[in-house]
């Protein structure tokens, strides 16, 4: 698939498509190449829930140390972070997922202040205690 993917032409109205597949394959070069239009329409897919069913550690990784979301609030991402934990059907992916998190809060820039401990309050986001 690797060598097909310079001809692929992704776009706002695929993305979730490619996304999709890229993720079902496993593939990190589409994942990658997804990332940056996925930041770009954070508020659609943050709270999809096929998105957070259908995406890998790697690929959420990959989405959190796009630059592009840099610019969302930690709120956000943690909130999505927690949806798509939540999202497992099983629990050796929920398992790796909980693991994940601490990885991905780091690469994603979320520092644990207390605006982001309120606002996580004031919206009533139970937070796992393994976390």
């Amino acid at each position: 698939m690797d060598g097909r993917v310079r001809y692929l032409r992704i776009e706002e109205t695929n993305v979730s498509e490619v996304r999709s597949a890229a993720n079902s394959k496993k593939n990190e070069v589409l994942i990658g190449m997804c990332a940056s239009l996925v930041a770009m329409n954070w508020e659609m897919f943050r709270t999809s829930r096929l998105f957070h069913v259908t995406k890998e550690i790697k690929g959420m990784m990959s989405l959190l140390g796009c630059p592009q979301m840099a610019q969302e609030s930690a709120t956000s991402k943690v909130k999505a972070l927690l949806m798509w934990r939540n999202a497992s059907r099983d629990d050796e992916v929920r398992t790796a997922c909980t693991t994940a998190f601490r990885d991905m809060v780091t690469l994603s820039g979320i520092q644990d202040t207390p605006d982001l401990i309120t606002d996580l309050f004031v919206e009533d986001i139970d937070v796992p205690v393994e976390w």
